[in-house]
Protein backbone atom coordinates (compact mmCIF):
# COMPACT_ATOMS: atom_id res chain seq x y z
CA UNK A 1 0.00 0.00 0.00
CA UNK A 2 0.91 3.21 -0.89
CA UNK A 3 1.76 5.54 1.85
CA UNK A 4 0.58 9.33 1.76
CA UNK A 5 2.73 11.97 1.52
CA UNK A 6 2.83 14.64 4.24
CA UNK A 7 3.07 17.96 2.21
CA UNK A 8 0.82 20.87 1.70
CA UNK A 9 -3.01 20.43 1.42
CA UNK A 10 -6.40 22.22 1.26
CA UNK A 11 -8.69 21.29 3.85
CA UNK A 12 -10.86 19.79 0.81
CA UNK A 13 -7.95 17.69 -0.35
CA UNK A 14 -7.97 16.65 2.92
CA UNK A 15 -11.43 15.64 4.04
CA UNK A 16 -11.87 14.01 0.29
CA UNK A 17 -9.11 11.82 1.13
CA UNK A 18 -10.44 10.84 4.40
CA UNK A 19 -13.45 9.89 2.68
CA UNK A 20 -16.03 12.28 4.59
CA UNK A 21 -17.69 15.37 4.77
CA UNK A 22 -16.52 18.93 5.91
CA UNK A 23 -18.21 18.57 8.61
CA UNK A 24 -17.42 15.68 9.37
CA UNK A 25 -13.98 15.81 9.31
CA UNK A 26 -14.17 19.08 11.08
CA UNK A 27 -15.80 17.21 13.80
CA UNK A 28 -13.15 14.64 13.80
CA UNK A 29 -10.38 17.20 14.15
CA UNK A 30 -12.38 19.10 17.39
CA UNK A 31 -12.13 15.54 19.06
CA UNK A 32 -8.84 14.83 17.99
CA UNK A 33 -8.06 18.44 19.83
CA UNK A 34 -6.28 19.83 16.23
CA UNK A 35 -7.29 23.40 15.51
CA UNK A 36 -7.52 24.97 12.35
CA UNK A 37 -6.69 28.68 11.85
CA UNK A 38 -10.37 30.57 10.93
CA UNK A 39 -10.05 31.09 6.97
CA UNK A 40 -7.61 28.60 6.51
CA UNK A 41 -7.30 26.97 3.15
CA UNK A 42 -4.12 25.70 2.90
CA UNK A 43 -2.56 23.28 5.55
CA UNK A 44 1.08 22.99 6.45
CA UNK A 45 2.57 20.40 6.06
CA UNK A 46 3.51 20.42 9.69
CA UNK A 47 -0.52 21.16 10.00
CA UNK A 48 -1.11 17.97 7.83
CA UNK A 49 1.67 15.72 9.78
CA UNK A 50 -0.50 16.56 13.30
CA UNK A 51 -3.73 15.57 11.28
CA UNK A 52 -2.46 12.50 9.92
CA UNK A 53 -0.51 11.14 13.55
CA UNK A 54 -4.14 11.86 15.45
CA UNK A 55 -6.55 10.52 12.52
CA UNK A 56 -3.95 8.09 11.02
CA UNK A 57 -3.26 8.18 7.76
CA UNK A 58 -6.11 8.40 4.92
CA UNK A 59 -6.56 5.17 2.89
Amino acid sequence: MKETPVKAYTYKELYIMYGVSSKTFKKWLTTAQITIPEGCRTLTPIKVKEIFEKLEMPS
